[in-house]
């Protein structure tokens, strides 16, 4: 036949037919046949909800729920013809093989995937589009072919949609019918604009559970406005716990270090160390650890109460011995650095230099000593 229609490049990224209102046909639900009929409000509510960011309808080779998909469903379009409303739709992104196959011919059929109840809405939605090969159509009187694109919005409002499908599913199976149409709808820029605007207070007002209202932008920015202010006093608590937190352990350590240098008194008292062990101890005490300050505690505290240390350590005392007197505080101090991981090279310094010191003039006690070596 030399005047037989052949598909196009340019007819396949046109507008096809994919369904009808007012055609009875059998198709399947929930993996049973059974037959349905679309009425004219849900051709209307598949137009009017289709929206890819809420579910995209893929493009499918035959109807499996298995592979790749062979392409989109990009918009959606309603066209009146006899009575019936005719949903028809733009594709993208189509396979190599896909394409390959409708240019041959070898895909005739289209067949909708629909949810009835769509969640939360209860309306009509677009969920697939399968092109058949060898298969029956349950629908005829649709055409094999697309038609152009006619102006750049053909009237189209998308409006979206909210929530997911449920299990409930028809599919339509349509084939050929050669379509004269008139445009469904005829809309005025300014007509546009207001449907755009009508269908996002509608969106707010789903996501706000009631019907759009004109103080639904209102609402939506002092719910933002409560739940900053509801994190900023989260935060501030969550400040004021750790302050809290912090000056309890100050206060912990404060009252941990008071003990021990009661506890290393306690020891120069009983003449287990000299007055100035118990000077070098409590100084070193203020810059080491609870665990470093309880081992002192132990070792000097498990020490013998010593006559000649009290001698040295009594007001005044005539003694003679001071390298006796420093070679026990070297001893002392020389085990308390071993058990350091990293001691402090400068009070070690200062600390032999004052020995030195007292070594060299025996009335120097160790504190006067290491403020003399430390203003030098």
């Amino acid at each position: 036949m030399p005047n037989e229609p052949k598909m196009t490049e340019a007819l396949l990224d046109g507008w096809w037919d994919v369904t009808a209102s007012d055609t009875e046909f059998f198709g399947s639900a929930g993996g049973k046949p059974s037959k349905y009929k679309f009425s004219k409000e849900e051709i209307q509510q598949m137009f009017e909800d289709y929206d890819p960011e809420v579910l995209e309808a893929p493009v499918k080779i035959e109807h499996t729920e298995e592979g790749q998909a062979h392409g989109w469903v990009k918009e959606v379009r309603v066209k009146a013809k006899n009575g019936r409303l005719y949903l028809q739709v733009k594709l993208k992104e189509l396979s190599e093989t896909l394409r390959k196959a409708l240019l041959d011919g070898g895909y005739r059929s289209r067949s909708v995937e629909v949810y009835i109840n769509f969640k939360k809405t209860g309306r009509a939605y677009l969920s697939g589009l399968a092109f058949l090969g060898a298969g029956t159509p349950a629908m005829i009187n649709l055409s094999p072919f697309p038609t152009l694109a006619t102006g750049l919005c053909d009237g189209v409002i998308l409006c979206s949609g909210t929530g997911g499908p449920e299990s409930l599913a028809f599919e339509p199976v349509p084939d050929d019918f050669k379509l004269e149409t008139k445009e469904f709808t005829k809309m005025e820029a300014k007509d546009i604009t207001k449907a755009i605007a009508d269908g996002w207070d509608s969106v707010l007002s789903k996501i706000k559970g009631g019907e759009p209202t004109d103080d639904t932008a209102a609402k939506l920015k002092a719910a933002e406005e409560a739940q900053a202010e509801a994190e900023s006093k989260i935060e501030a608590a969550e400040k004021a716990r750790k302050e809290a937190e912090d000056k309890l352990k100050a206060k912990e350590t404060e009252a941990e270090l008071a003990d021990f240098n009661a506890g290393v008194e306690k020891a120069r008292d009983e003449s287990r160390i000299t007055p100035a062990d118990s000077e070098m101890y409590i100084k070193l005490g203020e810059d080491l650890p609870e665990d470093k300050r309880k081992a002192i505690l132990e070792d000097i505290s498990a020490r013998e109460p010593n006559k000649i240390l009290s001698e040295l350590s009594a007001p005044g005392s005539k003694v003679k011995g001071a390298v006796t007197r420093t070679s026990q505080m070297r001893k002392d101090a020389e085990a308390m650095w071993a058990k350091q991981k990293n001691p402090d090279p400068e009070d070690k310094r200062i600390s032999e230099a004052a020995w030195d010191l007292m070594d060299a003039d025996e009335k120097l006690e160790l504190g006067e000593a290491q403020r003399l070596v430390a203003s030098e």
